[in-house]
């Protein structure tokens, strides 16, 4: 008698290896995705430089909130008035007057006169008319802005590695109502240009960046377009395409993660460095962070995009939503209800409504970010993602055990599915092991 043979044990196939042309996109995928987080706080910056530094009107515009900011005020009335008062040399003037046991007297009425003088000074901050002051006042230092960040343009003033505002018309403006109040000993004087100036901006460290932000000028209208060209190349090449979205929105918010915290390191290098003796410490601060407001705003804005195009990505995957609904029953409502098999039968009047309802609210919208906009294009995929999931589902068997638990397909292969609804490989059926014996 012939012993029996054993029967090979079943064993599923080995997976195929990868071909090494996916592996060449992958790496190369990843290399622009790399190259393109690196360039989005490169895009911010050229774009903050173009738009707030070196355009004269967009420069305005960014310095116009300092005209209510208190701290910058109260500096710009100060030195008004001490330039007045030292141009006119107005307690030397009283003190004259007045015998010399009397000079106390003297400093008294200067100090009440200043006291009239700042409340002139405030007077005028307060009201619009100190708005148009001081955009003009600025309009007139954009030179030295363009200058100090880029190191381009007439050098109108040779102020160094400063930003230089001139409150001239201020001073002289102050000086003819305080003669009109009765302070003749101002009538004569007279405020000439570059006398009753502030220091707005000061720092070695910008003169010195002078080339970085020069580039940065040049490339900022081709710079986002690159950086969003690499994103989207990076997509296109990777074989894993939903996958590469995700690590790309991880990527983008990483990186102005890192770039907010730079700014925060640069914003106390700059205050501990600044040699400015014009403002205090609260109006330096008040400069510094309405100058450069921006540059969070867009952080934070390229981190919501980064972060709401990687969670789509994610969750908008038809086979994974489908399995989620399965995990949580969700299958099994969807059938009972008939919701499937409605979705299924109306599918793609749904998915021109949900298209149409996106359109929609864009439309009524007076302005839309960056931000609304990504948001409002990631609920119609993920809208989108889920009419997809319900065609699968109403597409199964259901479960013959009751369990939930993924669809097994009676027969040999489910209803075929359209092409916009691609239906997850079933995996490969192990061979049945047939055991063989020798007749005795």
């Amino acid at each position: 008698m012939t012993a029996a043979v054993a029967p090979e044990s079943a064993a599923p196939p080995a997976s195929p290896p990868k071909p090494a042309r996916h592996r060449f996109r992958s790496v190369v995928a990843w290399i622009l995705v790399v190259v393109a987080s690196l360039l989005v706080p490169l895009s911010i910056v050229a774009g903050w430089v173009h738009r707030d530094i070196v355009s004269e009107q967009g420069y305005v515009n960014t310095v116009a909130p300092l005209a209510r900011q208190s701290a910058v005020t109260d500096a710009i009335a100060n030195r008004v008035v001490e330039v007045l008062f030292s141009k006119a040399k107005v307690e030397n003037r009283v003190t004259d007057l007045l015998p010399d046991f009397l000079d106390p007297l003297g400093r008294a009425l200067t100090s009440s006169v200043e006291g009239l003088a700042q409340k002139q000074v405030g007077d005028i901050l307060a009201s619009s008319e100190f708005e148009q002051i001081w955009t003009e006042a600025n309009r007139a230092a954009h030179t030295e802005v363009v200058r100090l960040f880029t190191g381009r343009g007439k050098v109108v003033k040779t102020q160094g590695d400063a930003v230089v505002v001139d409150f001239g018309a201020l001073a002289n403006d102050v000086r003819q109502r305080l003669v009109k109040k009765g302070v003749t000993v101002l009538k004569l004087v007279k405020v000439p240009p570059g006398v009753a100036t502030i220091t707005l901006v000061q720092s070695p460290a910008i003169e010195r960046a002078q080339p970085a932000f020069a580039l940065l000028d040049d490339v900022s209208t081709v710079l986002p377009f690159v950086t969003l060209g690499l994103f989207v190349l990076a997509v296109v090449v990777s074989p894993r395409r939903r996958r590469m979205v995700v690590v790309g929105g991880v990527g983008c918010a990483l990186m102005c993660a890192v770039f907010l915290v730079g700014l925060s390191v640069a914003r106390e290098f700059y205050l501990t460095a600044t040699s400015n003796a014009d403002l205090n410490q609260p109006a330096a601060e008040a400069v510094y962070d309405t100058l450069t407001r921006a540059l969070p705003d867009y952080a934070w804005a390229f981190v919501g995009v980064g972060v709401v195009a990687a969670v789509v990505a994610f969750v908008s995957d038809p086979a994974r939503l489908a399995r989620l609904t399965r995990l949580v029953r969700g299958d099994r409502v969807a059938r009972s209800t008939g919701l499937a098999a409605w979705v299924d039968a109306n599918r793609v009047i749904v998915r021109i409504a949900i298209v149409a309802v996106a359109a929609l609210v864009l439309a009524v919208r007076s302005t839309t970010t960056v931000l609304a906009l990504v948001v409002i294009l990631g609920v119609m995929v993920v809208a989108l993602g889920i009419v997809s999931a319900l065609v699968r589902i109403a597409r199964e068997a259901p479960p013959a055990d009751g369990t939930g638990a993924d669809a097994v397909t009676v027969g040999a292969v489910p209803a075929a599915a359209d092409a916009s609804d691609p239906a997850d490989a079933s995996e490969p059926a192990a061979p049945a092991s047939d055991a063989t014996t020798d007749p005795s």
